[in-house]
């Protein structure tokens, strides 16, 4: 019956009217659980990006090998040092 409601609506109503009649079906018990049928999908679709976006920063942070301690930046500075001194590029 809903369904056929919105049907209608979408073709006939104003966007005013839209508005007006959205206003009144999130009130119903089924636009509520429209609603936290969008908010529970959202929610997974963040944290799966989320957990995208963790791993190619985790790969990329392995691939430049970023210092994690101090002791590993002067470690990576020292070789760099070495490395420009051997080769004469500086």
């Amino acid at each position: 019956m809903q369904a056929v409601l919105y049907a209608l609506a979408a073709k006939f109503l104003t966007q005013e009217d839209l508005d007006v009649l959205k206003e009144e079906i999130a009130m119903t018990l089924l636009g509520q659980m429209l609603m936290e049928d969008g908010i529970k999908k959202g929610r997974q679709e963040g944290t799966l990006e989320g957990i995208r976006l963790t791993k190619e920063v985790l790969k990329l942070t392995a691939y430049l090998s970023f210092p994690t301690t101090p002791q590993d930046c002067l470690t990576n500075i020292i070789k760099k040092q070495l490395l420009i001194l051997r080769t004469g590029l500086l």
